[in-house]
């Protein structure tokens, strides 16, 4: 902890400093390095601290080296958890480490919500109380790696983080994944394929997705990413 503050006090002095360093060392581990342990460990860490968001959206989502990356980090950097004021969040590579010296942070929530990839916005319409679900076709339902480099099928994943999501939670309103009315009004009031962006016709068939445990542990949230 100590040593991360020196560099920021000495080093990055001020917000722009801190965004070009973790641009570059972005930059160094996607397109130079060839340990994936690290590109795995690191670059989504300095996509995030970069606020790459579509770089960061498109590694975890297509690239196999994201693959070993654990859920609660992707779900981290996809959507902050947010913790009242006064929690100290552990730092995420201090998580797994079970007999490691675990360093504390207080997450700034402006900060954090600048890099926010996931829409803040709540869902159901205030005129109207109306929500509005996310869809797929038929012809997408069953598409593999629409989330994920896995071969998981798109009707069984988590839209956000790319988790599994069992048929049991397909039950549960309170995890079926909604829009809000700014990103409703983005798709000129159309209700269109959330993989193929195909327009879903009212006398078609189509598969509301569902969001995993934690994805849909943010209330009335927008499931939609802000890229």
């Amino acid at each position: 902890m100590e040593q991360q503050l020196a560099v920021k006090e000495n080093v990055l002095k001020n917000d722009d400093d801190e965004n070009n360093t973790h641009s570059a060392l972005a930059d160094f581990y996607q397109q130079h390095c060839k340990d994936d342990a690290y590109i795995t460990q690191d670059l989504p860490e300095h996509l995030h601290r970069a606020a790459m968001k579509q770089r960061l959206v498109d590694f975890y989502r297509k690239d196999k080296r994201s693959i070993p990356c654990p859920v609660f980090t992707r779900q981290l950097h996809l959507h902050i958890l947010f913790y009242p004021q006064d929690v100290l969040v552990m730092d995420i590579r201090d998580i797994y480490s079970v007999h490691g010296n675990i360093s504390a942070q207080r997450l700034s929530k402006l900060e954090e919500l600048q890099r926010s990839v996931r829409c803040e916005q709540f869902t159901a319409h205030l005129a109207s109380s109306q929500s509005y679900p996310i869809c797929v076709c038929v012809f997408c339902e069953h598409k593999q790696r629409a989330f994920s480099p896995l071969p998981l099928l798109a009707r069984a994943t988590c839209p956000i983080c790319a988790s599994f999501v069992p048929d049991f939670c397909r039950k549960e309103e309170r995890l079926r994944a909604k829009m809000c009315h700014r990103h409703w009004m983005q798709q000129n009031l159309l209700q269109k394929c959330f993989i193929c962006k195909r327009i879903i016709h009212n006398n078609e068939k189509k598969l509301d997705l569902y969001l995993c445990q934690i994805c849909g542990n943010r209330g009335s949230k927008c499931a939609m990413l802000s890229v």
